[in-house]
């Protein structure tokens, strides 16, 4: 019963955001990094103390699939407020702050979303808990509560698992740049 309601709720809130995307005009395909990637691309070091560069709400994405370029196109349309930006994960920047957050430069296993707190200090989501995380950010009615419920309900094993059966088809769904 459980994975069956996962799957109906997952289903309701990627139609609440799709729906949503496509009342906005399309981008271009392929996609070409929006001016916010391009200017979080050409920063300085995530490292570098003297930056005056947040890197608060910025998504690490598999820049050679074309799956998730789909779903960065769909967030660059919904993101009304801006408040993400976003690299790739194979980017200097993306390699970057995967080591920020503890991870292998060379790892793309998953999307991460990448917080910044006051101090400066890095935390990383990753798998189910960074999709959670971005729906709660961008503030679509319903999506939150839906994602928040779905956090509640399911053990991360069961997210975490439907998550990894999708990443590692993300090649077969779309294909790779």
């Amino acid at each position: 019963m459980v994975p069956s309601t996962f799957i109906l709720l997952f289903f309701t809130c990627f139609k609440l955001i799709s729906t949503h995307a496509f009342l906005t005009p399309p981008l271009s395909w392929p996609y070409h990094p929006s001016p916010l990637a391009s200017r979080l691309e050409a920063s300085s070091s995530p490292a570098s103390s003297s930056s005056s560069i947040s890197y608060n709400n910025v998504i690490l994405y598999d820049g050679v699939c074309n799956f998730c370029n789909a779903w960065v196109d769909i967030l660059l349309r919904v993101d009304r407020k801006n408040k993400f930006r976003f690299a790739a994960l194979q980017s200097r920047v993306g390699m970057e702050l995967l080591e920020g957050v503890g991870k292998e430069k060379d790892d793309i296993s998953s999307v991460m979303l990448i917080k910044e707190n006051q101090t400066g200090t890095l935390t990383g989501y990753q798998k189910s808990d960074c999709i959670v995380e971005v729906i709660k950010e961008l503030g679509i009615p319903a999506t939150g509560v839906v994602a928040s419920g779905l956090s509640r309900a399911l053990p991360r094993g069961v997210k975490d698992g439907m998550y990894d059966a999708v990443a590692r088809n993300r090649y077969n769904f779309l294909g790779k740049r």
